[in-house]
């Protein structure tokens, strides 16, 4: 409809419009299926936005598993979240201060946490946290450190 309403507005402007989808599996076993879908979308504006969005299933049922079904203490994970956030990305981008990732607020968790063959992966899209130069914000953390805050393996 938003795409009708420009061409109507503006019939000889030839700006093209653009959506890519893709699908990978980034972790198989028998208790969860874990699928990255990665998307960009470009409108017209200054540059095209794109987000990957982790989805966790049961493979027997296919539901889709929410944080809460997945970890057994939400509060205990963030922490360690944290401190993996502080060790591999600010220390890498030699930042001081945890707010300057958080635009002024604390720390919190990425809306997309998905599997991976070597650890639970936490990843911010653009704009969820920092500017859009940044980029992607990506850590993980190892299983064996997650061993007693995980439902599912």
């Amino acid at each position: 409809e938003e795409y009708k309403a420009f061409k109507s507005s503006f019939p000889d402007n030839e700006q093209v419009w653009q959506l890519l989808v893709e699908t990978e599996i980034t972790y198989i076993s028998e208790d969860v299926i874990s699928i990255a879908l990665n998307t960009y979308i470009d409108t017209g504006g200054a540059h095209g936005n794109d987000s990957i969005i982790f989805m966790n299933f049961n493979p027997d049922t296919g539901k889709l598993y929410a944080l809460n079904d997945i970890v057994t203490d939400i509060d205990a994970l963030k922490e360690l979240a944290q401190t993996y956030f502080k060790k591999e990305v600010m220390l890498l981008e030699n930042t001081e201060s945890m707010e300057d990732y958080f635009f002024g607020e604390p720390f919190k968790l990425p809306e997309n946490i998905g599997f991976g063959e070597d650890g639970l992966i936490f990843l911010y899209n653009v704009y969820e946290i920092a500017s859009y130069a940044e980029g992607y914000t990506e850590f993980q953390i190892p299983y064996n450190e997650l061993n007693d805050l995980l439902k599912i393996n």
